[in-house]
């Protein structure tokens, strides 16, 4: 409400806090009141950008490390956020360590026009919906769910003759607060399909 940005994966508190507001209608100080429940019976608060990226500056400094900060712009479009969000990647001098990404394709254009060297991703539901736009949006990546990866040899071909990273995310997975089986993680299907990178709520199953 007061135009700070904040991470946090959905529109509404309810899931991760059990209080129903939009984070859109909440103040910063509203949002930072909220508890979410964390390990051994402690709580943990919703965290701005700042914090994150002031967090994981020194790891991307050290060891490379990639930050990839969704825009969840796809169903509430924050005014300005895009150039708030850059404007904030560079004045902690990390810029290089971030990929954008969206479902919203044209916000992920608009990163392009503001900051020409940002690296972009096309998140989906299905790869060739990315694809498509790709061109259009001068994406540097596709983010498709693993379930949408029904794709053919063609395909996977032009992926990588241009040396594209597809960066799958598993759409099976169990987010906070769900109760859900996940199925075997196929790395090598994935891999076949034309998967560079994996994007992961429980990395420990993919470890052996």
């Amino acid at each position: 409400k007061d135009k700070k940005i904040v991470v946090f994966h959905d529109e509404n508190a309810s899931r991760v806090t059990g209080i129903d507001k939009n984070i859109k209608d909440c103040t910063l100080d509203e949002l930072k009141s909220f508890k979410m429940a964390s390990n051994e019976g402690r709580y943990a608060q919703i965290p701005t950008l700042t914090e994150v990226l002031g967090l994981l500056k020194p790891y991307c400094e050290k060891n490379g490390l990639l930050i990839n900060i969704e825009l969840k712009n796809s169903r509430i479009a924050y005014k300005g956020m895009e150039k708030k969000v850059i404007a904030m990647a560079e004045n902690y001098g990390i810029s290089n360590y971030i990929v954008y990404s969206s479902f919203c394709h044209a916000s992920m254009g608009l990163v392009k026009k503001l900051d020409k060297n940002a690296k972009t991703g096309l998140l989906s539901t299905n790869i060739l919906d990315a694809i498509e736009n790709q061109e259009q949006y001068h994406a540097d990546a596709l983010h498709p769910c693993n379930v949408g990866m029904a794709i053919n040899r063609e395909t996977v071909q032009y992926l990588k003759e241009r040396n594209i990273p597809v960066r799958v995310w598993n759409g099976q997975e169990p987010l906070f607060g769900q109760v859900r089986p996940l199925g075997k993680c196929d790395l090598e299907r994935y891999t076949l399909l034309g998967a560079t990178d994996l994007f992961t709520n429980v990395p420990e199953n993919y470890l052996e």
